[in-house]
């Protein structure tokens, strides 16, 4: 089992305060002893292993960073004995007196997790969880559709048996109720995108005015609308009139399923008015 967490806490405002007067070196050879206290829960007293740890081969420039940093540590006999390096070893050892609060603290709940994940392995994986319950559903609703587990079963007849499960592909569902209603956007009706197009339409200089929508007239826009890019076209084609040859096409002559491309592409040789079309708004259609 490991001896301790993969890390510790660092309290960085403590931290900053108790390391802001170390040199370079004495800040990093201070950090590895710590680093090597939280793993092996001791330092070892020796002088030379001290050298090893913080990778400092000269004695007398090693004596000048000892000086900045011994404060911090504290030397205990160990009535216990340690784990150290795999080794069973008693004697003299260092301890930062704050570091061995903490790890005192976090390693028996650090064991305690791999302990239950090592159970829960020889026991074929961790506990299914419970299904979430849905708040405006049965417990079996969720966002993604309904579904029912399958379950490890293998008696004649289990319900719940691989291969006698049933499984709904996964549909994504919004649930209105969820968000307010001006945050959670809908989409304009065919007759708010009508309105909107014949307003734009009667505002062209050069057209014949629409009055009146017959069943064949929305029959026509619904088919317009319908073909990706005929807004952006018929917006181009309104943004061009009037026309220099007198063309004035009424509504019914402009939902004709080539009037817009013919108009963009100088059928009736336009005269061009580009401020015409920048002013043009097609939000909502």
């Amino acid at each position: 089992m490991a001896k301790s967490p993969p890390s510790f806490p660092l309290y960085y405002t403590n931290w900053i305060e108790g390391t802001d007067e170390l040199s370079d070196t004495a800040y990093r050879c201070y950090l590895r002893l710590l680093i090597r206290q939280w793993t092996h829960g001791c330092i070892p007293e020796t002088k030379l292993l001290k050298m090893n740890i913080c990778k400092i081969t000269e004695l007398g420039y090693w004596e000048s960073i000892w000086d900045e940093i011994s404060h911090k540590f504290v030397t205990v006999d160990c009535q216990d004995i340690f784990e150290y390096d795999g080794r069973k070893v008693d004697g003299f050892v260092l301890v930062n007196p704050r570091m061995h609060t903490m790890r005192e603290k976090e390693v028996p709940k650090y064991r305690a997790v791999i302990a239950a994940a090592q159970k829960n392995g020889r026991l074929g994986g961790r506990p299914k969880k419970k299904p979430r319950r849905n708040p405006v559903g049965t417990p079996e609703e969720t966002q993604w559709g309904t579904q029912s587990e399958p379950s490890l079963g293998k008696g004649k007849g289990d319900r719940g048996s691989i291969g006698s499960s049933t499984r709904t592909e996964n549909v994504l569902t919004v649930d209105e109720t969820l968000f307010p209603n001006d945050i959670l956007p809908k989409a304009p009706t065919e007759s708010e995108r009508r309105s909107k197009f014949t307003e734009i339409f009667n505002s062209t200089v050069g057209v014949k005015k629409c009055e009146v929508w017959s069943d064949k007239r929305k029959s026509a826009f619904r088919a317009r609308i319908a073909k990706k890019g005929w807004v952006d076209l018929a917006v181009k084609a309104l943004g061009k009139f009037p026309l220099n040859n007198g063309y004035q096409p009424t509504i019914d002559q402009f939902l004709r399923p080539d009037t817009a491309a013919e108009i963009v592409e100088g059928k009736h040789d336009f005269s061009f008015d580009k401020s015409r079309e920048l002013d043009i708004d097609l939000g909502g259609i």
